[in-house]
């Protein structure tokens, strides 16, 4: 429910009544009029109502908004700032409230009617409250609650005194034996375009190779050649001792 009514009504509590005993789990925004002057602020309906999860709003810090209101009707706080959602014309829009918060606690309740369908909504409750997350302020007080709500934990964990065991693992799809066979076919497929490229390769190598290696042998007839040895200069005459004398010496160098 999207109210949070300041004053009690007949009229309100005999719906709310009505839809918690035929079953259905009742969430309600606490409002967003708080006022810090105030210790707490005054009761909200249909939130205040025994059986009913009253629901603040937390920031992206996980802190609460400074506009959730205060008080023992607070059971659970959720994401409640600029949450994306669907809108009329502009297509998405970032919406703020108690009213987007209980929305979050809403759907996490109807994923535990989906996994645990014999649960009563008090049940229902006991299980949100008990797998809820630590807030910053600290649990059951009149800001958080029971803390911040978490669906996974709330859909798949043991919960002590609370009907319905965790869910199991998720079981390994059941082998297609078509798909099998396919999946080999393509396999070995695989195995035999390897093997022919490597043998394709391996050939042209060879046949590279003997290009370039059996015309130089024909020309040798075969015969082994070794690389000719290097040739040494042959040393200058020394000069005899008459030209020695008009010898102009080689510059150094």
């Amino acid at each position: 429910m999207s109210i949070a009514f300041t004053a009690d009504d007949v009229d309100l509590k005999t719906a709310v009544l009505k839809a918690l005993a035929a079953g259905i789990t009742v969430v309600a925004p606490v409002g967003d009029q708080h006022d810090p002057r105030y210790a707490q602020d005054p009761p909200r309906f249909p939130a205040s109502y025994q059986g009913v999860i009253g629901v603040g709003s937390i920031e992206e810090s996980l802190s609460r908004n400074e506009r959730s209101e205060i008080g023992p009707a607070v059971g659970l706080t959720a994401p409640g700032q600029d949450v994306v959602g669907d809108a009329v014309i502009a297509g998405n829009e970032k919406y703020s409230g108690t009213s987007v918060a209980a929305a979050v606690v809403a759907g996490t309740a109807a994923l535990v009617r989906a996994a645990w369908p014999d649960l009563n909504p008090q049940e229902i409750v006991n299980r949100l409250e008990l797998t809820a997350d630590p807030a910053p302020g600290g649990q059951l007080g009149h800001e958080y609650g029971h803390g911040i709500v978490d669906p996974y934990r709330a859909v798949t964990e043991a919960v002590p005194g609370v009907r319905g065991t965790p869910l199991t693992g998720v079981k390994s799809p059941a082998v297609d034996p078509v798909a099998q066979e396919r999946s080999q076919w393509w396999h070995w497929v695989s195995v035999v375009a390897l093997t022919t490229c490597l043998l394709t390769g391996f050939v042209l190598i060879l046949a590279w190779a003997s290009a370039m290696i059996l015309p130089r042998g024909r020309r040798r007839r075969w015969r082994q050649t070794r690389a000719p040895r290097p040739v040494t200069p042959a040393a200058e005459p020394e000069p005899t001792d008459d030209e020695q004398l008009f010898a102009v010496p080689k510059p150094h160098g």
